[in-house]
């Protein structure tokens, strides 16, 4: 499905595991390179200690609305798309 003017796809680049620092196969410096190329956020997470599972969760929604928004402005600014609402899917995180 293509993307509607002005609005992306949610993403978030996240490390796991963040507590088994001996373990680590990627570096932090090599997945926010990636994040930054990809023009989204990087964390790094585990869930063991329960860190930072609620701020990318926070950051995915916040991200959905901000999509949300943008399509409510977009059907206002364009009467014909109003009728087309209905054909709008959209995506739930449960």
């Amino acid at each position: 499905m293509p993307q509607e003017t002005g609005q992306r796809i949610p993403l978030v680049i996240v490390g796991n595991k963040s507590d088994l620092i001996d373990e680590r196969e990627i570096e932090t410096s090599e997945g926010e390179k990636l994040a930054a190329s990809w023009g989204c956020s990087y964390y790094e997470a585990s869930a063991r200690t329960s860190t930072n599972i609620t701020p990318i969760f926070e950051d995915i929604v916040r991200q959905l609305r901000r999509n949300d928004a943008l399509r409510r402005e977009e059907r206002e600014r364009d009467p014909a798309r109003k009728k087309r609402r209905h054909m709008v899917k959209k995506c739930v995180v449960l």
